[in-house]
């Protein structure tokens, strides 16, 4: 089947949305792209579904208004994957997650974290909040995409239009920016409680990490451990 991703009609008039039911062949090309994630390894993905999420991109851009929800919805996480962190469900989302760091087909990585990007309406934001900032790091460095200095910040309580709170909140559950878990779903910590000298130790430790990744340009936000000393919420050790 051929479609004119260069030329394409007014939805009213556009064989690839019909009237009658315009989610029929959007559905079908995402039902063939599960079924491919299924079946073939990583490798022959590179190949035989490169193109495909090719293809599925250029159908989401000309989209009817009422189709590009019905999208986001079947191919990005959904509130009930983030009871784990994202990634782990046995979803397409999550496959292709998953799909989105492989180390064996560059082409195919590329193409999916490209996807999800432009399901997120190309917003760095968006697409931290939807995927998390663990599988969207690589693809916003590569690309020399910053997340804005405020949006990698704690839960907002304001009138919703914070960017810390877009990232950090989905359906006004608090989540794990970095991982995209429910943070009240996050396995409690029961071993034993460190002493002030092993808390100051892994203090030192998220700092030196924080400044590395702000050097990288990602992220651009005052390093936490630092904004805890300055609050006088912890104190060096004698």
């Amino acid at each position: 089947m051929f479609i004119d991703t260069e030329h394409p009609k007014e939805s009213s008039s556009n064989p690839y949305f019909p009237k009658s039911d315009q989610y029929c062949n959007i559905d079908r090309l995402i039902s063939i792209l599960d079924n491919a994630v299924l079946n073939y390894r990583e490798e022959q993905l590179e190949t035989l579904a490169t193109p495909l999420i090719t293809l599925l991109r250029k159908v989401f851009e000309f989209a009817p208004a009422l189709v590009k929800p019905h999208v986001q919805t079947a191919l990005l996480p959904s509130t009930a994957e983030r009871s784990q962190p994202l990634g782990r469900a046995n979803t397409l989302a999550s496959r292709l997650l998953r799909l989105s760091n492989s180390a064996v087909a560059p082409s195919l990585r590329e193409s999916i974290s490209s996807l999800l990007f432009e399901l997120s309406d190309k917003d760095a934001t968006s697409f931290v909040r939807n995927v998390g900032y663990g599988f969207a790091s690589g693809f916003l460095m590569t690309h020399d995409l910053h997340v804005p200095e405020n949006a990698m910040e704690g839960y907002s309580t304001g009138d919703g239009g914070d960017l810390g709170e877009k990232v950090t909140t989905v359906d006004g559950k608090e989540i794990n920016p970095v991982t995209g878990q429910i943070k009240d779903m996050e396995p409690k910590d029961v071993g034993e409680e460190m002493t002030e000298e092993e808390k100051e130790r892994e203090a030192e430790r998220l700092f030196v990490l924080f400044e590395r990744l702000k050097a990288t340009g990602v992220v651009n936000v005052q390093n936490p451990v630092d904004r805890a000393r300055q609050e006088g919420r912890f104190e060096e050790l004698e």
